[in-house]
């Protein structure tokens, strides 16, 4: 693996192959954020929805994949509305023991199929990424901290605040896209209902 970003080739694996009893629920967003919920309605009502799918593989309670818009076959690389997706369902699930997390390829990311992990961390437990020490560095125009992690074995990045979810989403999309663009893999772990992202930088092996 010596590329962030490479084209999505759909020869290889990839989650619109997968076991129709695999997928949870599929959803889009709605033109008059209204709710209605359709059973067992094909695929084809909806163009290509995002979908939460069973994690077959699974490393914790209701670990789930969710796959933002599924039949686009994206490749694994976070763009600005996919990444606030990720940050609605963790805002959304309305529970502080939920978590959302992302590898980039290179990252540990074994798929390149546009897609996010999701599951519950048992109650009162954080990841030690979530423990650590922390340096305030600065806080960008809309209100968002950055934090940079300290006395912690690897580098690591945090990110709180702003006016609403939209803004830390954005800078944090940014960041991300910018660490891609530079082939540097990376890993982000959205916690507190969408209110706190860890992104820990990696390196190519």
């Amino acid at each position: 693996m010596n590329q962030v970003i490479q084209p999505f080739d759909s020869a290889k694996f990839n989650f619109t192959k997968v076991n129709p009893e695999e997928v949870i629920f599929a959803f889009e967003e709605a033109q008059n954020d209204s709710e209605k919920y359709f059973d067992n309605v094909p695929h084809a009502v909806a163009y290509s929805p995002s979908a939460i799918l069973i994690n077959v593989s699974p490393i914790g309670y209701c670990h789930v994949l969710l796959i933002p818009r599924i039949q686009d076959c994206l490749s694994q690389r976070v763009d600005k509305e996919s990444f606030l997706l990720a940050m609605y369902v963790a805002r959304e699930a309305r529970n502080p023991f939920f978590r959302v997390g992302y590898n980039s390829l290179g990252g540990f990311a074994t798929i390149n199929h546009l897609h996010f992990q999701a599951y519950y961390l048992k109650v009162q437990l954080q990841y030690p990424v979530e423990k650590a020490p922390m340096e305030k560095l600065t806080t960008v125009g809309n209100g968002v901290s950055i934090i940079q992690l300290v006395d912690y074995p690897v580098s690591g990045f945090v990110f709180e605040g702003g006016a609403c979810l939209e803004d830390l989403s954005d800078v944090v999309s940014k960041v991300c896209i910018f660490m891609q663009e530079n082939n540097r893999p990376f890993n982000v772990l959205i916690s507190e209902s969408g209110k706190r992202v860890s992104l820990l930088p990696q390196v190519l092996h």
